[in-house]
């Protein structure tokens, strides 16, 4: 197993973390990893369903939109939370910019 590997499952782990800081810097690095943190997905996904801190939230959405793209449904949670007031200014951009690149990924194929 290489250190990366190793990391992600380490990370992974940190999202059951009791602080709400140590879930979020979990849900950061992990999406630094891109596709290669597919193997958080599932974690990942359960860790948006049960956090409620909307920073978090947002984070463990666009973590995972930078992971699977369009293929998972962080692509409809993202939307959703654009539509309302829920996300920041800063994070609206991010959003924009991550849909951009996903799209720009897709059509290269």
């Amino acid at each position: 197993m290489s250190t990366e590997e190793e990391r992600i499952l380490e990370l992974i782990s940190a999202l059951d973390d009791k602080n709400q800081d140590v879930r979020l810097k979990a849900a950061l690095e992990l999406g630094t990893f891109g596709k290669k943190a597919k193997t958080a997905i599932r974690a990942l996904d359960r860790a948006m369903i049960q956090n409620r801190n909307k920073k978090i939230k947002f984070e463990i959405a666009y973590t995972l939109f930078t992971i699977d793209g369009f293929d998972g449904f962080s692509y409809k949670e993202l939307k959703e939370m654009k539509k309302g007031t829920r996300l920041t200014d800063e994070q609206k951009a991010m959003t924009n910019n991550e849909i951009k690149r996903q799209l720009k990924l897709k059509r290269e194929g």
